[in-house]
């Protein structure tokens, strides 16, 4: 946790698929993700279609098809702690894991796994872990598993000349 912390590169690019029990093969997504320190995250997904995503502090803004949504998320506690488990984990920040998530983390500094199962019941509706991989203090992989069976897999990888 140490190490993630210390991460000074915040802006990586990813390549997700979603695994989605009604469909045949995957939805697959790609774009940029950006960590500003203690909890701004932005995810700009550029293909298929362009949707970003600022979670910042209790503010989740959601910009689509030239329309803008904002979410309290103090009015929505279940995805709050989605948001907070990928914050806490890119800011090192085990305790504020630990409010929310079993945690367990295997491997070591280079190679490691983060497996966050929400304690919330209303969280685990939503998610039932959230797995996160690296290597040092870089994200490789952030892999959602949906109650429901369906799951997200994110692959990370570094930009060459991140902004």
């Amino acid at each position: 946790m140490t190490m993630l912390a210390a991460n000074t590169q915040h802006r990586v690019g990813f390549v997700e698929r979603r695994y989605l029990h009604f469909l045949t093969r995957p939805l697959e997504s790609s774009g940029w993700l950006s960590f500003t320190p203690p909890q701004r995250v932005e995810e700009a997904t550029l293909t298929p279609r362009k949707e970003t995503i600022i979670a910042d502090g209790h503010t989740l803004l959601i910009y689509r098809a030239g329309r803008a949504t904002r979410l309290d998320l103090r009015d929505r506690p279940e995805v709050h702690t989605l948001v907070e488990g990928i914050q806490g984990t890119l800011s090192g920040n085990l305790s504020m894991l630990q409010q929310d998530y079993s945690v367990s983390l295997r491997g070591d500094a280079q190679h490691w796994r983060l497996s966050l199962v929400p304690i919330q019941r209303d969280a685990a509706r939503v998610v039932s872990e959230i797995r996160i991989s690296g290597v040092e203090g870089d994200v490789s992989a952030i892999d959602f598993r949906f109650p429901n069976g369906d799951r997200s897999e994110m692959t990370i990888t570094r930009m060459q000349n991140p902004q």
